[in-house]
């Protein structure tokens, strides 16, 4: 028996008679064929659930072989592209083994990853089914493989499934890319990034749902966007499915590299409550989850009946039978009875299986993400006494819902602008703290919870240094040094020769765009001339330092787009904020700083910085979308040594393990949950779907860039 394989078709004129021919190949743009003896007793065996998954690389094609007892090749190989349940022709029954290699196309040459041999015993004629072993070794796919779709774009509530996998596209606006480059890369750096968390606890008395009803469902969306969305309930279930996912996918899927380390740039929690720090910490450490507050068996929220308003979505029908909300006459939202109850059910949580890092966003400190607290201001701790009481408002303070009846934004401006004041200019905190506990105001009753405390500055690196030591590191990159200090940023070396710096660009003044301090401008000067052997001055002069050079990779919350707060900061308000312009051109003094990997906007995209002086080779920031808006996804980031004067930054967007799919049934299977938050996220009238998916160049991306120095082996 011979097997030729090809490209094209193999001409079968002059072919020996008796040779009988079998075309294999179920979705391969190659051909294989199978030569048996045509006088051979045959069967046929299909193998069923042939997904194709990294194992432990990304799994392009598997290469089927048969032999007998003595190890004789009896069959095959026959190689298949991506195809379910894959048909083996004309089998002879000779082969009791069936060999399953694994194959990444990705290298030259062709690397087998995995491999797997199964028993079986073939009678002549039989069809023999059989499960592909994958599903037993492989690990996740990615949105190279499959990618989450819409099922019914023209029906008002859009349903989800899988499609074809996302190409990755080849980004060479810094730097060509040399054909050559896959035969000589090495890689050197490999991190799972996940980023805009947001661990809500949806039952908060200091949650102000409300604001976000005085928007209304048009767009773009303004400052209440994110007071309230559909699926905030369920974003303990989606955390976890991202972590399980994380650790099954494991590796680089383009190089194969293990993961260093993970990473979550920042609004990890979201309303600066010690509840949803501990959440946090919890899902990526490992433990024991409780996603409901002050009752840990019940939902006490604006989405079911005790206080009903037709502006939020309520997933159980009503008990009366005549309240329909909003969400459901206007955007086709369905009922998801029980979903409430479920979504409160604790559950122990997988943990990440790599050390993990940590950075502080906006929504770590600001409440709502934007507004100042007065908790470590105010006499009376009243926004302490709120969040851990037992009374949510419902609705805009009456005294501000006069104003605007008086006048259409008065209360609504009245309100923010007493709150954002930091420093109590207006001596009216104590008028405002009573407007709001005024027993005139709407509200329900909550069960009181003191793990609704707002925490510190220092009591949010203390948290992280609390944590147990597996997976680490310890302290996730906070040091005591950090708590001593109140400072939220830091470096840490993941491998040899690569810098990580950590930001922290939030700004203490309020609003949720960032910028950075001048102390924290100058501490990162200063980090990175240690790993620069030359760089350049504030006058563009050339400075040569004799330090070894190393790879810098940074990592901050905001985008450099979002970089623009310049309100005074409190703790230093002699000093102005830096913004874009300036930390950009500072950031092209330095030529190893290659890539910045943030969050913030929750949307998929990527951004070259070419340096436009034209001295160093610019930078890549890489920005991830967020779990608790569409499309809920993480990337992960490898780097590679092309060994040709450039680098290669591959970022590969995955899904949680949520299914696409669910049925409308609810249960408290986490990725069932998982799969309806998704699915609710995509339906939620505050986003739009094009937008937060960016185009084919902001999702799976190669991109080139100049190696700034030559790495040694």
């Amino acid at each position: 028996m011979s097997v030729r394989r090809g490209s094209g078709r193999v001409k079968l004129a002059g072919m020996m008679a008796g040779v009988a021919i079998a075309l294999a190949g179920c979705g391969d743009s190659r051909e294989s064929y199978v030569f048996t003896d045509a006088g051979a007793q045959t069967g046929t065996v299909v193998v069923q659930h042939t997904l194709f998954r990294a194992v432990p690389g990304r799994v392009d094609e598997k290469v089927f072989t048969g032999t007998d007892s003595n190890g004789n090749v009896t069959y095959g190989p026959l190689t298949f592209a991506k195809a379910n349940d894959i048909r083996l022709e004309n089998v002879p029954v000779s082969t009791t083994n069936l060999k399953i290699q694994y194959i990444d196309l990705d290298p030259e040459p062709d690397v087998e990853i995995g491999a797997h041999t199964t028993s079986i015993a073939l009678a002549p004629g039989q069809v023999l089914t059989i499960s592909d072993p994958a599903i037993d070794l492989a690990v996740a796919m990615t949105t190279l493989d499959q990618a989450i779709k819409i099922s019914n774009p023209t029906e008002a509530y859009k349903k989800l499934s899988y499609g074809p996998g996302w190409q990755m596209v080849v980004r060479d606006d810094l730097a060509s890319a040399n054909p050559k480059r896959r035969t000589t890369r090495k890689p050197f750096l490999s991190v799972a990034h996940v980023s805009d968390i947001h661990l809500a606890d949806s039952e908060s008395p200091l949650r102000i749902e409300f604001l976000r009803a005085l928007q209304g469902f048009e767009l773009p969306a303004d400052t209440f966007q994110g007071a309230w969305r559909p699926q905030e309930t369920l974003l303990t279930q989606v955390v976890e499915a991202m972590v399980r996912q994380v650790n099954d996918v494991a590796v680089g899927p383009i190089t194969g590299r293990p993961y260093d380390f993970a990473v979550s740039t920042g609004d990890n929690s979201d309303n600066r409550h010690q509840n949803e720090l501990e959440r946090f910490i919890t899902s990526l450490d490992g433990g024991l989850i409780t996603p409901s507050s002050g009752d840990p068996t019940l939902y006490e929220g604006v989405q079911d009946y005790v206080s009903y308003s037709d502006q939020y979505w309520h997933p159980d029908s009503d008990p009366n039978g005549s309240r329909v909300d909003l969400y459901k006459t206007e955007h086709g939202f369905p009922n998801y009875p029980g979903l409430l109850q479920a979504a409160v059910v604790p559950f122990q949580a997988t943990g990440l299986k790599v050390p993990w890092y940590s950075v502080f966003g906006n929504h770590d400190y600001l409440l709502q993400g934007n507004f100042v607290t007065k908790a470590d201001i105010a006499p009376t701790n009243a926004v302490e006494s709120i969040a851990t009481g037992n009374r949510k408002i419902l609705a805009l303070p009456v005294f501000y819902e006069l104003l605007e009846a008086i006048k259409k934004g008065s209360g609504v401006d009245l309100f923010l602008a007493e709150w954002l004041d930091p420093y109590d200019i207006s001596g009216s905190w104590a008028h405002f703290v009573e407007r709001w506990t005024s027993g005139l105001t709407p509200s329900r009753t909550v069960t009181a919870d003191p793990k609704r405390h707002i925490y510190s500055r220092q009591e949010f690196a203390q948290a992280h240094l609390d944590s147990p030591a597996v997976p680490g590191p310890v302290g996730h990159g906070f040091t005591a040094d950090n708590v001593a200090n109140d400072t939220l940023y830091y470096t840490f070396e993941p491998v040899p020769g690569v810098l990580g710096i950590t930001l922290d660009t939030v700004n203490p003044g309020g609003d949720s765009s960032g910028s950075i301090d001048q102390t924290q401008i100058a501490w990162l000067e200063a980090r990175l001339q240690e790993v620069h052997s030359q760089y350049y001055d504030s006058q563009g002069n050339l400075v040569r330092t004799g330090n070894q050079d190393k790879v810098v990779v940074l990592f901050s919350h905001h985008t450099l787009e979002t970089m623009t707060n310049l309100l005074p900061d409190p703790n230093d308000p002699q000093h102005p904020r830096v913004t874009a312009v300036a930390f950009e051109a500072l950031l092209h003094r330095y030529p190893n700083v290659v890539m910045w990997m943030n969050g913030h906007s929750h949307i998929c995209r990527v951004f070259p910085h070419a340096d436009s002086n034209g001295r160093t080779g610019g930078f890549w920031e890489v920005n991830t979308p967020s779990h608790i808006d569409f499309p809920q996804q993480s990337r992960v980031v490898e780097v590679a040594d092309n060994k040709d004067g450039t680098f290669s930054i591959f970022a590969t967007l995955i899904d949680h393990a949520g299914p696409a799919e669910n049925d409308g049934t609810v249960s408290n299977d986490i990725l069932r949950l998982a799969s309806i938050s998704r699915e609710l996220s995509a339906n939620d009238p505050q986003i739009s779907l094009p937008f937060q998916l960016g185009t084919p160049e902001d999702r799976n991306v190669e991109l080139l860039i100049k190696a700034p120095f030559v790495r040694p082996e």
